[in-house]
């Protein structure tokens, strides 16, 4: 078992201890989880989303009846920069995994960790099953937890500096967020619930707030116009897939079990020791907010019963707060037990890969599966499948 001891020494010789400027380690795992993104980008061919995104971009427009217009203009962007290949097509969400991955450390740095909390949190991302599966397909929620964690950092940077003048950013962010996916309106809710509940709220007092609410109308406004025009068509397909039973609705428990599983059980740990971190901990305060928006953004879904993943985008910055927690607890006697972790954490989504990004061919995949007993990922959907075409 001298793995262990070998990886944590390497961990340390690549500043895991060192400056918190520096932040090559949560670098290297970016550009690592968008070349491994990239490189499978073109197997097992077109998801069956991604057709309908190639039709939207044929007719461009200010809405549709199941989503806002911004992934029809990033497909049309795509296929005008690289072609109509899966590597053309893919490519932007590949970018957004390694953008993701990296503004995961950001969080972690801007909440005081340093560079192994840095790097802790941004491997948990990167090993994460469900943004592995989601940053497979060019869809809205390749895009969805970048969107969210840029608000969440830039609401950081504003309580941590005390400028005001950072509304404008994060409602021009809001605004693009509305405009990929209606599910924006939750970390903008999350946000607002957090400042109020903690000493922040003197932020609200700003008349930069007023700014940031007309730039994120005025971005959003082609959209919420086309819905006015079109009697909000949206709410009427949301309630006709529901009564279709096409969206997997699951009971509080299995609820809470699926988000374990779809963020890696082993970094289960990590993301709820970041959630009591934020909540409880002393040397949380400044960054205690972020707990309430958390919770908001669950407690909401749970109890509209909504799709197990869609509480996914808000994960990093409880894998940031793990990580810094976890930095902490660790800093004297503990600190073998960084690279331990962290290699369970890698060693994990190494396992799981398979499961949600095509990285075996169909034969080698089958195989596997037999290998681990027939393990089965966690269902999305309540939906039909037929065997697999060998």
């Amino acid at each position: 078992m001298l793995e262990l001891p070998l990886l944590s020494a390497a961990l340390d010789r690549i500043r895991i201890l060192g400056d918190p400027r520096r932040i090559d380690v949560v670098v290297i795992i970016a550009i690592a989880r968008f070349a491994l993104q990239f490189a499978t980008a073109k197997r097992y061919g077109i998801f069956s989303d991604e057709l309908y995104y190639l039709a939207c971009a044929q007719h461009l427009q200010a809405g549709y009846v199941d989503q806002p217009p911004l992934i029809a203009v990033v497909t049309w962007t795509a296929v005008h920069l690289f072609g109509t290949s899966l590597f053309g097509l893919r490519f932007l969400p590949a970018v957004a995994s390694g953008l993701l991955v990296w503004l995961t450390g950001r969080i972690a740095r801007e909440m005081g960790g340093r560079t192994f909390a840095q790097g802790l949190a941004a491997l948990a991302v990167a090993c994460a099953p469900i943004y592995l599966m989601l940053h497979h397909w060019l869809t809205m929620n390749a895009f969805e937890p970048l969107l969210w964690m840029a608000a969440v950092w830039l609401t950081m940077r504003m309580v941590r500096t005390r400028e005001p003048r950072l509304w404008l950013v994060i409602g021009l962010v809001c605004g693009v967020g509305m405009e990929n996916k209606y599910t924006m309106i939750l970390p903008v809710a999350g946000i607002a619930v957090g400042l109020l509940l903690t000493p922040h709220r003197g932020l609200f007092k700003s008349w930069w707030l007023i700014g940031a609410l007309a730039v994120g109308t005025v971005v959003f406004l082609p959209n919420l116009i086309w819905l006015f025009r079109h009697h909000f068509p949206f709410l009427e397909f949301e309630r006709n897939t529901r009564v279709a039973a096409m969206q997997f609705m699951r009971p509080p428990l299995a609820f809470v079990a699926d988000q374990i599983m779809i963020m890696n059980p082993l970094s289960g740990p990590l993301w709820l020791g970041g959630l009591a971190w934020l909540l409880l901990a002393k040397d949380a305060q400044p960054v205690r907010f972020l707990g309430w928006v958390f919770l908001t953004i669950f407690l909401v879904l749970l109890i509209l019963k909504a799709k197990n993943y869609y509480v996914t985008p808000a994960y990093p910055m409880l894998f940031a707060a793990g990580g810094v927690a976890f930095e902490n607890w660790s800093l004297t006697k503990r600190q073998r037990l960084r690279g331990a972790y962290a290699g369970a954490v890698l060693i994990s989504g190494l396992i799981l890969a398979p499961f949600v990004v095509p990285v075996l061919s169909l034969e080698t995949f089958l195989a596997y599966q037999r290998a681990l007993g027939g393990f089965r990922p966690v269902v999305f959907e309540r939906a039909e499948t037929g065997p697999l075409p060998l």
